[in-house]
């Protein structure tokens, strides 16, 4: 059964921490498969590209510990994530969001959710340390209300962190399971259905440049490839940028 198949992906150890400088950094010390570091608030929370994360108490920080063989698939680790962030999301609060590539979650174009996967090759494994920070009841900063916001301020109601957490603990084993096995087809439908960014125009940050050009599809590896006037790009990790936006200093 599915059931007994996921056992193997459960997050038997779940540590939980008032506060933390981040649970990326936690995480990467303890180095302990399928364990979920969590924190009710961080003070030194960070995104992707080495971005300051704002972390109050209120929302739900926590970083899953994942190692498995190396193999060819795991640039979509961030789309496995963000698919079972979602998933947790809607059941625990019954909000929907869509997903902003590669692994924002939106709501009405502003953020509630950011994904940071960072990833470690030793030998022939490969370590992820998948971040994933909600916006649940805590308190966004007003300069940032016009970019991001929490699942509190969408149902007018406070939603109970630890629903949400146990929900992630819940949606995340059997869509891993799928991706292991290479049942990726409808991951991947799935996510390009509820991705904003597919026909809008974008510009993106990748490594130096900055590409502009419309967002056509996202390939099986979980890439972006954007059509522009010197032909399609294909991007593998990069930053959407809003033009004349602070807010990419806080997204992950």
């Amino acid at each position: 059964s599915l059931m007994e198949s996921c056992k193997r992906f459960l997050f038997s150890k779940v540590k939980k921490f008032r506060s933390l400088p981040s649970t990326q950094g936690t995480a990467k010390k303890l180095r302990r498969p399928f364990s979920a570091i969590v924190a009710h608030r961080q003070t030194k929370g960070k995104g992707r590209f080495e971005r300051r994360w704002n972390s109050p108490a209120g929302g739900l920080y926590v970083t899953l510990t994942i190692q498995e063989p190396l193999g060819e698939n795991f640039s979509l680790i961030p789309i496995v994530a963000a698919i079972a962030a979602r998933e947790a999301i809607y059941s625990a609060s019954g909000v929907s969001c869509t997903y902003k590539w590669p692994n924002d979650l939106m709501r009405h174009g502003k953020k509630v959710s950011g994904i940071l996967v960072e990833t470690i090759i030793g030998g022939k494994s490969l370590w992820a340390f998948i971040g994933i920070g909600i916006n649940i009841n805590n308190t966004i900063p007003a300069r940032l209300k016009s970019k991001a916001t929490s699942l509190e301020a969408i149902c007018r109601k406070k939603i109970d962190v630890d629903d949400v957490l146990e929900a992630l603990l819940r949606s995340f084993p059997p869509i891993y399971e799928r991706y292991r096995k290479g049942n990726i087809a409808k991951m991947l439908i799935s996510y390009r259905n509820a991705c904003q960014t597919l026909g809008t125009h974008v510009v993106v940050g990748s490594g130096t440049r900055i590409i502009r050009g419309i967002a056509k599809r996202v390939t099986d590896e979980g890439f972006l490839v954007v059509s522009t006037q010197e032909g399609e790009a294909i991007i593998a990790d990069g930053t959407l940028v809003e033009k004349g936006s602070q807010a990419k200093m806080y997204g992950r």
